[in-house]
C-alpha cells in the first residue's frame, strides 16, 4: 500500500509541474507583442512569482524551460524605461545563474537539455549593463574554464572535447555579449588565459573575432592586445576564411591593430 501511495503521490506531482508548465506557456503566448500585458505582469510582480517557481522546481527541466522561455519574452518586450525593474530582482537573476551553473559544471543534470536555452536568456539579460555589472560581480564567471572532467564518466577523447568545446560555446556567446558594454569589455580580461583557452578552436573562431573586435574599444587593454604573443597571427589566419563574417572582422582588427601599432 505505502507503495500504490508513494507512486500516486508522485503522478500528483508531475500532474501539477505540467499545469504549471501549461500556465507558464499560456502566459507567454499572451504577452506576446503586447507591451500592454508585459507592464501589467510586471506591476503584478510577476517575477517574484517565477522565482518561487524557479525554487520549487529547479530539477524540472519542462517548469525551467517555460519559466526560462517567460523571462525571456519579458525582457524583449519590457519598454526601456521599466528594464531596471528587471535587474532590480536580484534574487531570482541569482537561481537563473545557479541553473546556469549547474548545467556547466555537472554533464548529466536534469537541465542540461536546456542550457543553451539558459543561456540565450542571459545573453538577452546582457543588453542590460547593470545585468553585466551584477553578473560579473556575482562571482558566476569563476567557473569559467573549470569545466568538469569526471573520472567516472567513461568518454571517449573525441566525445569529451566536443563536450568541453559546446560548453565553452555558451560561455564564450554570453562573454561576447557583455562585451558590447563598457563593464564586459573591462572584465573579460580578468579571466586568466582567456585568449588562449579559446583561439585553438575552429568553432569558436566567430565568437573569438567578436570578443577580439569588441575588447579594441577599451583602451585601457590595448597594450594587452598588442603584446599578446598569438593573437595577430590567430587573427590574420581568418583573413583568407571561406566565412566572410569571420574574414570581414580579421580585417577589422587589422586595421585596428595598425592604428594602435602606428600610436605605440
Amino acid at each position: 500500500m505505502r507503495g500504490k501511495s508513494k507512486t500516486t503521490e508522485l503522478e500528483g506531482e508531475r500532474g501539477v509541474a505540467k499545469t504549471v508548465s501549461w500556465v507558464l506557456y499560456c502566459m507567454s503566448c499572451c504577452i506576446e507583442k503586447s507591451t500592454e500585458a508585459v507592464k501589467r505582469l510586471l506591476d503584478l510582480n510577476i517575477l517574484t512569482t517565477l522565482d518561487k517557481t524557479l525554487c520549487l522546481y529547479n530539477n524540472n527541466v519542462l517548469v525551467v524551460n517555460y519559466v526560462v522561455q517567460l523571462t525571456s519574452l519579458l525582457v524583449l518586450s519590457t519598454p526601456t524605461n521599466m528594464s531596471p525593474v528587471i535587474v532590480a530582482n536580484k534574487t531570482f537573476l541569482s537561481h537563473l545563474l545557479e541553473c546556469a551553473s549547474k548545467c556547466i559544471r555537472f554533464s548529466n543534470h536534469p537541465l542540461c537539455p536546456i542550457s543553451p536555452l539558459i543561456f540565450d536568456l542571459l545573453c538577452i539579460l546582457s543588453r542590460l549593463e547593470d545585468f553585466v555589472s551584477f553578473i560579473w560581480k556575482s562571482g558566476f564567471f569563476s567557473n569559467f574554464p573549470k569545466l568538469e572532467n569526471k573520472k567516472s564518466e567513461k568518454l571517449k577523447p573525441t566525445a569529451e572535447v566536443n563536450k568541453k568545446c559546446e560548453k565553452l560555446k555558451l560561455w564564450l556567446k554570453l562573454l561576447v555579449h557583455g562585451s558590447y558594454t563598457s563593464f564586459g569589455r573591462r572584465m573579460v580580461l580578468t579571466i586568466p588565459s582567456l585568449l588562449d583557452i579559446i583561439a585553438p578552436s575552429r568553432q569558436l573562431k566567430q565568437d573569438y573575432l567578436i570578443l577580439v573586435r569588441n575588447l579594441i574599444f577599451n583602451c585601457k587593454v590595448h597594450p594587452v592586445l598588442l603584446n599578446h604573443p598569438s593573437l595577430l597571427d590567430n587573427v590574420l589566419g581568418s583573413v583568407n576564411a571561406d566565412n566572410q563574417v569571420e574574414v570581414l572582422l580579421a580585417l577589422q582588427i587589422v586595421y585596428y591593430f595598425t592604428k594602435l601599432s602606428s600610436k605605440s
